[in-house]
């Protein structure tokens, strides 16, 4: 498997990397860098994209489908401005076990509200977000998690795209959202 890395940054003095998992025909998806619910989710997407579409219409998600994995899963609704700058982001659903893990709900927020997320974790997150908008491509970010300044261990977050509107841009991005925790020493 070749490295599919797109880029890094530091956090927290951590290096943060941005990967972009293979998506033909649901092939080469690398297992040490996707956990098992993720393969599921991906495998899944692939699975609803019609007749050469490159990305599948967000009317064909069916959370019953995956059901096992809803609590992880969160859905960013894709606002695009009418003079094509960058998108807004909102939350249209913020996945239960994602509220727990983060000690809030960010459901019907936006995601550069105040209070959402740090100014510094922000701007990885948009990041993150504006790249799957415009490239219509799956992403796999991985991202050190701290409490008090201590690494507890990562956020997995699996960013796959969906149209509503136009098959050619992104409306939707559901976000299959794991937190890895450090083994205690």
């Amino acid at each position: 498997m070749t490295d599919r890395s797109i880029g890094t940054a530091v956090v927290f003095g951590e290096s943060v990397t941005l990967w972009k998992p293979s998506t033909v025909g649901g092939a080469e998806i690398d297992p040490g860098k996707l956990a098992p619910a993720q393969q599921e989710l991906l495998s899944y997407w692939v699975s609803l994209r019609r007749d050469g579409e490159r990305l599948p219409a967000y009317r064909h998600f069916d959370p019953i489908d995956v059901h096992r994995l809803l609590g992880d899963i969160s859905v960013l609704d894709v606002h695009w401005s009418d003079a094509g700058d960058r998108p807004r982001f909102r939350f249209r659903l913020y996945g239960s076990r994602v509220a727990e893990a983060r000690g809030k709900d960010l459901t019907g927020r936006w995601t550069d509200e105040p209070g959402a997320f740090s100014p510094h974790v922000h701007a990885h997150y948009q990041a993150a977000f504006d790249t799957v908008a415009r490239t219509g491509e799956p992403l796999l970010h991985l991202f050190p998690w701290h409490v008090e300044n201590r690494r507890q261990g990562a956020y997995h977050r699996l960013h796959l795209p969906f149209w509503s509107q136009d098959p050619a841009r992104v409306d939707q991005i559901v976000i299959s959202f794991l937190v890895i925790r450090r083994a205690a020493n």
